[in-house]
């Protein structure tokens, strides 16, 4: 049996943290050698593809556009004050991760009151993932494709079905094959390629030198 005595923290409600002098690296818990050059590259390519697919929603392919087209690109500073804010988040939820041992929305939840906090935010993340809203942007975008032109007030229920359209493939998508997690993989790997490349072949054949010169200033 270890001498060691064990610490614990009370971090707000809910079961103390115990308190620990050093993490364990991936090495030591999943009994590997340590990944460097291009294994380490290889390794985490397809989770980085899930982060990158996830990430990119309605905001990159509708919103900003939009805004774009009517206001012109003097607003495009607001992209930079978005990346720096995106940035910081995420840091600051990997670091409280990384310092407690829990997910960041855990240790959010051990505010009190506990027990409204927990459903909460329960609720938005399921709202945000899940809500039809969603497809119902993306519809109101590939509505556009098909007609050419923006969708009015007479073809709503087009619109609509085209939502329902794309909320089912989603569903049918995660309903396919081994592993969720594999198959969100290789539809976001697709995703991002056809995005980054699709978008910067167009950006370098339609766009114009004043349009370029406009970003610049």
């Amino acid at each position: 049996m270890s001498d060691r005595v064990r610490e614990f923290m009370r971090l707000g409600e809910g079961p103390a943290l115990e308190v620990v002098e050093k993490l364990p690296t991936p090495e030591e818990v999943f009994k590997v050698p340590k990944l460097t050059g291009w294994k380490l590259f290889a390794t985490i390519l397809g989770p980085s593809f899930m982060a990158l697919g996830g990430a990119l929603g309605s905001g990159e392919w509708i919103m900003g556009p939009s805004i774009a087209a009517r206001y012109g690109l003097y607003l495009f500073w607001l992209v930079w004050v978005g990346v720096v804010l995106q940035t910081v988040y995420n840091i600051a939820f990997a670091r409280v991760t990384t310092l407690i041992g829990e997910p960041a929305l855990v240790y959010m939840a051990r505010s009190k009151p506990r027990k409204f906090w927990i459903p909460f935010l329960a609720f938005v993340l399921f709202a945000a993932a899940a809500w039809p809203g969603w497809a119902s942007g993306a519809a109101t975008a590939l509505a556009v494709f098909v007609l050419g032109r923006l969708p009015t007030e007479a073809e709503a229920a087009f619109v609509r079905y085209l939502g329902m359209f794309l909320f089912i493939v989603c569903v049918l998508v995660v309903s396919v094959g081994g592993k969720i997690a594999s198959t969100l993989e290789a539809v976001f790997r697709f995703k991002v390629l056809l995005v980054t490349f699709v978008v910067f072949i167009l950006s370098l054949i339609v766009s114009r030198p004043e349009i370029w010169s406009e970003l610049l200033t």
